[in-house]
């Protein structure tokens, strides 16, 4: 019913063409789904729910998610688990290119890779 992709070391991000960087106790969840059939039961708020409580049980201090900013829902639902937003990354694209950009706690490492900043 409900897929989620979780990561404890750092991965390649092609949309961003950056690494995401992870430290000990961070994981970065990428794309959740839930089956068409199932939507509008509240599933994906419950299952993150349920993820950060297990997540915690485990050590983990941090759950990383990352969003398209204009996915209003997404951010929406995220907020109603607890999760905040504390920084913006992405991809402005150009004539002559393409640029990666950090904005507050997220920082760009070099030119391959990224993180994000405790509070």
């Amino acid at each position: 019913v409900h897929i989620r992709w979780l990561y404890t070391r750092p991965v390649y991000l092609p949309y961003l063409g950056r690494t995401i960087d992870l430290r000990p106790g961070e994981v970065y969840s990428d794309e959740a789904y839930i089956l068409p059939a199932y939507r509008g039961r509240k599933l994906y708020r419950r299952t993150l729910s349920l993820l950060g409580s297990r997540l915690a049980d485990l050590g983990v201090r941090r759950l990383i998610v990352l969003s398209a900013s204009w996915n209003e829902i997404i951010i929406a639902r995220l907020e109603e688990t607890g999760l905040k937003r504390v920084g913006e990354c992405g991809v402005v694209r150009r004539v002559w290119g393409r640029r990666f950009y950090a904005l507050g706690a997220a920082r760009e490492q070099g030119r391959r890779a990224f993180s994000v900043d405790e509070e």
